[in-house]
């Protein structure tokens, strides 16, 4: 995939294919009603019109530090040091627990509110490359003798 349909990424990793399909597969699987004008939009999807109200592009979500476009809040610093050890290294190394200005526990970095958020935007012909390669792949086992390598193209676009 083209790297500049990553449009944010903070997730504490490169993008890679595998974390490119993870997020495209969070935010089909879990969707909610994406904003993504907000500083923190929720794991979703949702399409960008162009002039004519005919769909652009795809943007997909994938944010689970996030809910209902809005940072995901915590009842204490225990309940943070919880979830950072439960989420296993997803995380930059400097990130805190800071109470926000409504005095709620919330994930900081550089003393700002911070969320793994990553957006990926594509094209509908970007999408459908992606779902036609997608597919090819997944249906190489059909292949008598396959050799568990080889990638050939078996379906016909």
């Amino acid at each position: 995939m083209d790297s500049n349909c990553w449009i944010k990424n903070t997730f504490n990793e490169k993008p890679t294919l595998n974390n490119f399909i993870t997020s495209i597969r969070n935010s089909v699987c879990h969707p909610t009603k994406v904003d993504i004008n907000s500083d923190f939009p929720s794991t979703g999807y949702t399409t960008v019109e162009n002039m004519s109200r005919r769909i652009k592009n795809f943007i997909f979500v994938n944010s689970p530090d996030t809910r209902n476009n809005r940072i995901k809040i915590f009842q204490s610093k225990e309940a943070i040091d919880n979830y950072l050890i439960q989420q296993k290294n997803e995380f930059p190394n400097d990130i805190k627990c800071e109470l926000n200005k409504d005095q709620k526990f919330v994930l900081s970095l550089n003393s700002s509110p911070f969320a793994r958020i990553a957006i990926i935007e594509l094209t509908a012909l970007q999408l459908g490359e992606f779902v036609k390669t997608l597919a090819n792949y997944l249906a190489q086992p059909i292949q008598e003798n396959w050799d568990g390598i080889t990638i050939k193209d078996l379906i016909a676009a």
